[in-house]
């Protein structure tokens, strides 16, 4: 099926995603185009705050915003369990 070129690019980007196929990328493609302008430029804030704010901790391999992650680095957290 043809796409214009902005969402062939956004459905091709979505479609780099872990176990999306090509059906779900299409969808939220769409469906980022159907939100308002101020909703997508908060998602588009959100990505890159995410990106650039968060990393894996060493050593429980969780989301974190330090590494080592904040419930590793509690003096009461028994260190023999992840």
């Amino acid at each position: 099926m043809f796409y214009p070129t902005p969402s062939s690019k956004l459905i091709e980007r979505l479609s780099k995603l872990p176990g999306t196929g090509i059906t779900n990328p299409t969808r939220l493609a769409y469906n980022t185009i159907d939100m308002s302008g101020e909703d997508v430029n908060e998602m588009a804030k959100n990505l890159l705050t995410a990106k650039r704010e968060l990393t894996y901790c060493s050593i429980c391999g969780n989301l974190t915003e330090a590494d080592p992650g904040g419930s590793c680095t509690e003096e009461t957290r028994d260190k023999s369990t992840i």
